[in-house]
């Protein structure tokens, strides 16, 4: 994206203390190796699901007249069995006194049930029966590995429920470790035998939290893959479930609107370039497990027609060698480092391909914002789009460029990957018609050209708003008070963490 001059580099202690703010300011997010070989290598190590279809895969047109669906409704009061297709992977499972119960307090046991949903919300109502001790929990998994492994997330209750961590959003990595991205106390006590109810409403990585009525918590960073089912999860605990109601949900508007003085999505520009290399794998890894909606990046061809992720015609500024990225082969770009004049803890890092970067947002269920650089062609952006596609990935795709044309050309050739407008200097004349050209659902335009008058008529039209490019928390407070939609920045860690506190 043209946002004035590049992000400069900062040196290794500058690196580890922008880092270190970061996360200082997203206590409660997931932890993110700054570790560029270890990020990498766990970026690529999982198997890609080359061409895996994601469910619930809808067009950004049909959305809005989708209908929620039942598709679980179990009252345990009426049953005596375990329903069909509900698999216990550990611990001793019954159906008895009008309850699925799991009666091992030993270790972490588990039933999975259900199928792998992107937008959807689990209503139970249980209680605990005993614990270990009053750190214990009983979870709901959702997105958990068919196999009964890690990796999975959950939405757990403790049982001192009224602690600081009394409820929380956490993920179980493939590493076997933990990242609590959400933790609050609940509003009373759940003592043992005490029924209680609980919601839990899931779009991709964006969860909510109500309990009994009332809303808890939110998180941007669910851990989500593309196979992961339903489960039931405890931790040295036994519980009984009494109801558990499944209903898939339309999915939300790629960019969700929001009214004045409420905050939107935080968007990685370029990933998290002050703490790690632009457009590479590790920062727009980074970006993401920090929280960001999307993982914001540029795209260009190389010689041999292979999009890769580069935000400059040419590869000079940004890696260790020169010459246009259309006059080198994508063997030729792999040989070149992209992190070492940023950092030399960086050095080795690849420029990667796009298809590198949507493999790893379908493992992770991650959203990708390309940018489709000006002047390209329906040839051109059919490439990328032939990519998105083989992915699954077309609804958690946001095209977005400074050139209505090739936005034009993505509608044409699948309006069901979003699309949005790029703008600089000044707006057009009558930004609605500009977007409505490209079918798009979204102005991105410059911060400074952002006013509560043009979100009045963007939002009165039903369409979104993200302001670009914004790094300080008088930006973020201006903005949020203007009621955009979404704010792109270069410091997304620091902007999460403001969001939260400006949210407490």
């Amino acid at each position: 994206m043209k946002d004035g001059p590049p992000v400069s580099a900062p040196g290794p202690l500058r690196r580890l203390s922008l880092a270190a703010a970061c996360l200082a300011g997203v206590a409660s997010l997931a932890l993110v190796s700054l570790n560029p070989l270890a990020e990498e290598a766990s970026a690529t190590a999982a198997p890609a699901l080359a061409g895996a279809p994601r469910s619930a895969v809808q067009s950004a047109s049909t959305a809005a007249s989708a209908r929620e669906e039942v598709l679980i409704n179990e009252d345990f009061g009426t049953r005596t069995t375990i329903p069909g297709g509900w698999t216990p992977k550990s611990g001793t499972w019954t159906v008895a006194g009008g309850a699925l119960k799991q009666t091992s307090p030993k270790g972490t046991t588990m039933l999975t049930f259900g199928q792998h949903l992107d937008d959807f919300r689990i209503d139970a109502t249980l209680s605990f029966d005993s614990a270990v001790n009053d750190s214990r929990w009983v979870g709901l998994g959702l997105d958990v590995n068919p196999a009964g492994t890690s990796p999975w997330s959950h939405a757990a209750v403790r049982r001192v429920s009224t602690a600081s961590n009394g409820l929380e959003f956490a993920n179980r990595l493939p590493s076997n470790s933990w990242s609590v991205v959400a933790a609050s106390p609940a509003p009373r006590s759940v003592a043992d035998g005490n029924p209680f109810d609980v919601s839990i409403e899931v779009h991709g990585t964006n969860a909510t939290w109500t309990f009994e009525g009332r809303q808890i918590q939110t998180t941007q960073s669910l851990q989500r893959t593309g196979n992961g089912v339903l489960g039931l999860i405890m931790d040295q605990a036994t519980a009984s479930f009494r109801r558990i109601t499944v209903t898939q949900l339309p999915p939300r508007p790629v960019i969700p609107l929001v009214e004045p003085g409420h905050t939107g999505l935080a968007i990685g520009h370029r990933g998290n370039p002050k703490a790690a290399p632009e457009d590479t794998l590790v920062s727009e890894v980074q970006s993401h497990r920090l929280g960001s909606a999307y993982m914001e990046l540029d795209l260009h061809l190389t010689k041999d027609n292979v999009p890769v992720v580069m935000h400059d015609d040419t590869v000079d500024r940004t890696t260790n060698g020169t010459g246009r990225v259309d006059g080198l082969t994508l063997a030729q770009i792999k040989l070149l480092d992209a992190g070492v004049k940023f950092d030399p803890a960086y050095a080795g890092t690849k420029v990667p391909t796009f298809e590198e970067i949507l493999q790893y947002a379908q493992r992770t269920g991650g959203s990708v914002m390309p940018e489709l650089k000006a002047g390209w062609t329906k040839d051109q952006v059919r490439i990328v789009t032939a990519l998105v596609q083989k992915y699954g990935l077309q609804s958690h795709t946001v095209w977005q460029s400074f050139d209505p044309v090739p936005l034009k050309y993505a509608y044409e050739l699948d309006p069901s990957i979003a699309r949005a407008g790029l703008v600089s200097g000044s707006l057009p004349a009558d930004p609605v018609a500009y977007v409505g050209a490209f079918h798009g659902q979204a102005l991105l335009p410059a911060t400074a050209l952002v006013t509560p008058a043009l979100m009045r008529t963007m939002h009165a039209a039903g369409l979104a708003v993200v302001a670009w490019t914004a790094d300080t928390p008088g930006d973020w407070a201006k903005l949020t008070t203007a009621g955009v939609d979404g704010i792109m920045s270069n410091s997304v860690g620091e902007l999460i963490g403001w969001m939260s506190r400006y949210n407490q």
